[in-house]
């Protein structure tokens, strides 16, 4: 088995907003175990995914559970030769490389997938990609995996770079001042592999410096960047003397140098651009000084306005980077920041044009399509629209929110504010009261751990004071002391098969026979996601006419009488040896 770095633990993993998902279904799952199986966790390098596979392997190993810490070929040989144990942890790191490896990995795994699961057997799983992005992978094995739960490591924020830097510095005993850390650039897309390279940096600083570093310090050993958000809060006091208290620094002509040595030392440690002050060192008259230094934090006061201006707009601009801590370029500033709202709002009128998803519409989810279309005519309350099983439920939530022309609507699902429902006060919540319609996917989802269901109907509660409209995806049936109205989507009806089929054909450029097309239609078929799937293998085959004899399924039996089809082609039936649990 792979190693597992004993000094990794859940005490020293630093819980950043990107990363709080990931450990809050860590967490669900090694309490309640089952509760998502398989976990998939996904992420760049140098994310943290192992640091949280292997702080979980050593929590398990302390409680004496009996774990697997495996790599690809290990699971790929502990899986050939059946050496997995009943009731056991498997995690697996880097299970892309398992995927790369082959069709032989996977189809092993396929006939294993429910024996593992069914003998109470935990599965982890670590990647850099999603699993949709996981081009090698086949179709049988995508759905197993999706059947879990799948979430994702973001990078962090600047402000989450500084405070990771901070947490790992006194994680080895050593203070370095907040302020000084805040002023280290982050450039690009940062991990926990650069920030280990900072942090060592500045380790070895503090033990040439004997721990006293300062500004200067920083700045040499790091390029100075943009951080708006501190220069702010330190200009404040400065920018707040009065031109008097500046008079009675300078009356006498004496200590004119020394008093502006000093202030432009404080502005370039600020990051801001002197040469306006400098070129004033040769001037002996107190009263110009005093003007133009006057002048000079008038300057700064708009340039600290500017900054804010260009914070809000949300997106980068290197040209404005370079100058924005110039007094003397604040015209050029200002037109490149309305250049750049300009282009930014241009953008955001075309995302407001994207155009609506088409949907298939048949008796399976007739109903549903049209309450959406006149949901605005609909009383304030809270929608509940249950399909049990994949039957295109993201779909058409997603159809029904594009084809609402309002600006007071948004599009909720767990990936986006599950982790904050889990950790926060609903009060904190209030910005979501701005808007008339709500849209929550995956609603189901949100109550498998008991303090996020907790805040979440308390989140509800205030939706309906408010008299808001709420529509709520789920794929299970829910029961909950709130009042809501139920929709169905069922599977597929004869009606809606028959036009997937058909787009089908146009889109592929393939015939379908009439015979076909009906032995398709009348098999009943579990959810839409099983049609889908089989069609795409249908017509992955290299033929321009589909036939009744291309239709071939495999059907595996399991133990209790649960039966599953899968979608097989003729060309591998032979191939795959499926074996009873």
């Amino acid at each position: 088995m792979a190693e597992i770095n004993p000094k990794y633990s859940f005490e020293n993993f630093y819980i950043y907003e990107g990363v709080r998902l990931a450990y809050v279904a860590c967490e669900a799952v090694l309490k309640n175990k089952g509760i998502f199986n398989p976990l998939y966790i996904y992420g760049g390098e140098g994310m943290g995914k192992t640091h949280l596979l292997s702080a979980s392997a050593n929590y398990l190993i302390k409680k004496n559970e009996n774990v697997l810490f495996l790599i690809s070929r290990e699971f790929y040989e502990i899986l050939k030769n059946d050496k997995i144990l009943k009731n056991s942890w498997v995690i697996v790191d880097d299970f892309h490389e398992f995927i790369k490896a082959g069709e032989d990995f996977q189809k092993l795994l396929i006939r294993n997938f429910e024996k593992l699961i069914a003998q109470d057997n935990q599965l982890i799983f670590s990647s850099i990609c999603e699993i949709e992005n996981l081009k090698e992978i086949l179709p049988i094995l995508k759905s197993r995996l999706l059947g879990g739960i799948e979430v994702e490591i973001s990078p962090p924020s600047e402000e989450e770079v500084h405070k990771i830097m901070e947490f790992k510095l006194k994680s080895k005993g050593i203070e370095i001042n907040e302020d000084l850390i805040k002023i280290i650039p982050v450039e690009g897309e940062m991990n926990f592999r650069k920030i280990e390279g900072i942090v060592n940096k500045l380790i070895l600083l503090n033990i040439a410096k004997r721990g006293n570093i300062d500004y200067s310090d920083i700045n040499y050993i790091f390029k100075k960047g943009l951080y708006e958000e501190i220069v702010f809060p330190e200009l404040k006091d400065e920018i707040e003397k009065s031109v008097s208290v500046i008079a009675e620094r300078i009356e006498e002509a004496e200590k004119i140098k020394e008093f502006l040595e000093e202030k432009i030392y404080i502005w370039k440690m600020k990051g801001f651009e002197v040469k306006r002050l400098e070129s004033l060192k040769n001037i002996g008259d107190p009263e110009i000084i005093k003007k133009e230094y006057d002048r000079f934090v008038e300057d700064v006061k708009k340039l600290v306005e500017l900054q804010k201006r260009y914070g809000e707009i949300g997106k980068t601009c290197e040209e404005i980077e370079n100058i924005i801590f110039d007094p003397d370029k604040i015209e050029e500033i200002e037109k490149k920041l309305n250049e750049l709202s300009k282009e930014v709002k241009e953008k955001e009128e075309i995302v407001e044009l994207e155009e609506i998803p088409e949907i298939v519409v048949g008796e399976f989810n007739k109903e549903v399509v049209s309450f959406l279309k006149n949901i605005e005519n609909q009383p304030s309350g809270i929608f509940l629209i249950i399909s049990k099983g994949r039957n295109g439920i993201s779909s058409v939530l997603n159809y029904g929110f594009k084809i609402l022309k309002r600006k007071d609507k948004i599009f909720l699902n767990p990936a986006i504010i599950g982790d904050r429902i889990a950790r926060e006060d609903t009060q904190n919540f209030s910005e979501l009261l701005r808007y008339n319609y709500i849209f929550i996917d995956d609603f189901h989802s949100f109550l498998k751990i008991e303090e996020v269901k907790e805040n979440l109907m308390k989140l509800l509660k205030n939706f309906l004071k408010e008299n808001k409209k709420v529509i709520l995806g789920s794929h299970e049936e829910i029961e909950v002391e709130i009042p809501f109205k139920k929709f169905y989507i069922s599977p597929p009806t004869p009606d809606a098969i028959e036009k997937i089929i058909s787009l089908y054909s146009l889109n592929k450029g393939k015939i379908v026979e009439k015979e076909a097309i009906e032995k398709i239609i009348q098999r009943k078929w579990i959810d839409l996601k099983e049609l889908i799937n089989y069609l795409e293998e249908i017509f992955s085959l290299p033929k321009e006419k589909i036939e009744a004899l291309d239709l071939e399924i495999a059907i595996v039996k399991e133990e209790k009488g649960f039966i599953e089809e899968v979608e097989i082609v003729p060309e591998i039936i032979e191939e795959i040896i499926w074996e009873e649990l």
